[in-house]
């Protein structure tokens, strides 16, 4: 998705009311312990071209993820991929975005 195209959605969804999703870390790390692993994909649904990165659990158990300059959206849902799984893993409580962004 272009730029000019990413901002028409985000001011549709202002004008919606519509809040902040982030991507939560607790929810991320449970999942992939799980299915145990320790590497998968997070991006931004419909957004997964310009957003997607690959989220770690490090040795001290911390997620990390280079950083793709966001930390959720207001219009795209914040998604898991773990083998070609889909999995949405938005909250609302900031407080459990827990990624530590490289």
């Amino acid at each position: 998705m272009d730029t000019m195209a990413a901002f028409a959605r985000m001011q549709a969804a202002k004008a919606a009311g519509n809040t902040m999703t982030y991507f939560d870390g607790v929810k991320i790390k449970e999942i992939m312990e799980k299915h145990g692993v320790t590497e998968a994909q997070i991006f931004l649904g419909s957004d997964r071209g310009w957003t997607e990165t690959t989220v770690q659990i490090d040795k001290k158990g911390n997620l990390t993820a280079e950083s793709i300059g966001v930390a959720g959206s207001i219009w795209a849902s914040p998604m898991l991929d773990i083998d070609g799984e889909e999995i949405e893993v938005g909250t609302k409580d900031a407080k459990r975005m827990t990624i530590k962004f490289k």
